[in-house]
């Protein structure tokens, strides 16, 4: 930690070297009695985090290599994100070590920051994963055959990543971002990528755009009101955020099952409180 020294790094280094690496049989009883909740699982929960900042260090170092004091010491918030979920998640009865299971989470909540930072537009982490996927399989096909992917063997790459082929085309032209700043044209009439993009022709005016709001409010009440609380939040998480099933179910702490069920359940009861407002909202876009 020289390297740091006199840097906010060296007092996180510091703070976290107080705290000694924890037995397994400790870990344990310390989960436990998080599970049974209350001032003493809360203070359980606190020993647990303290205990295990100097791996989320550690892991923060690993992926920050070669980087300044500061994004390292981002990496490290990212990691204690990841560590406070372990905790939560940890379940004491299957009996695996702490530690060996907090650093996948620490690990995941780095890695999806580094993911979200390095594009310019960012995108749910569920489409990332699936985009990892479709890269891994071309990497490995091209490496294995020396060839280009043809259409058949993009056909079994996208069977493989769970993914129909027209989704994986979708997902390979994701990565190609241009900034509206960029360069066009020649020397003499050159101006931004922007500036080539013209303007809607029926662009809504702010009374329109105030009235479509109204009522996708007045919608959006009719079907919560219909809906239990997580019912409402797994909708919402996947109407408006754009989640994956897998997603929702790791956000809401439920099965995979029981949150496609209950997606199912969501889409049909919306579908139902939103149909007397059909003509409505027909009418307002159609003007």
């Amino acid at each position: 930690m020289s390297q740091w020294a006199d840097t906010p790094l060296d007092m996180i280094h510091r703070t976290c070297t107080r705290h000694r690496l924890l037995s397994h049989d400790e870990e344990l009883t310390l989960a436990r009695c998080i599970q049974k909740g209350g001032p003493d699982g809360l203070q359980a929960k606190d020993t647990l985090i303290r205990h295990n900042l100097k791996l989320a260090l550690k892991v923060a170092i690993e992926y920050g290599r070669g980087c300044d004091h500061e994004t390292v010491a981002t990496y490290f918030q990212e990691g204690i994100i990841g560590l406070n979920r372990a905790v939560e998640k940890f379940d004491p009865a299957k009996g695996y070590k702490f530690s060996t299971y907090a650093y996948w989470w620490i690990r995941q909540g780095i890695t999806r920051y580094k993911s979200q930072q390095s594009r310019l537009i960012r995108q749910p982490d569920h489409l990332n994963c699936k985009k990892l996927a479709v890269q891994k399989g071309i990497r490995q096909h091209i490496k294995n055959h020396q060839c280009p992917t043809t259409r058949a063997e993009m056909e079994a790459i996208a069977t493989a990543a769970g993914l129909s082929l027209e989704r994986l085309e979708q997902l390979r032209q994701l990565e190609g971002v241009a900034s509206l700043d960029a360069p066009v044209g020649d020397v003499d009439t050159q101006g931004t990528l922007g500036d080539a993009i013209a303007a809607p022709e029926n662009v809504w005016d702010g009374a329109e755009q105030g009235e479509l709001r109204q009522l996708a409010e007045e919608v959006w009440g009719a079907i919560s009101a219909n809906l239990s609380p997580q019912q409402a939040r797994a909708l919402e998480l996947r109407v408006i955020h754009g989640l994956g099933v897998d997603a929702i179910a790791d956000e809401l702490g439920i099965p995979v099952p029981t949150a496609r069920n209950l997606l199912s359940v969501s889409r049909r009861v919306a579908k139902r409180a939103a149909a007397p407002m059909a003509t409505r909202v027909r009418a307002v876009l159609v003007g």
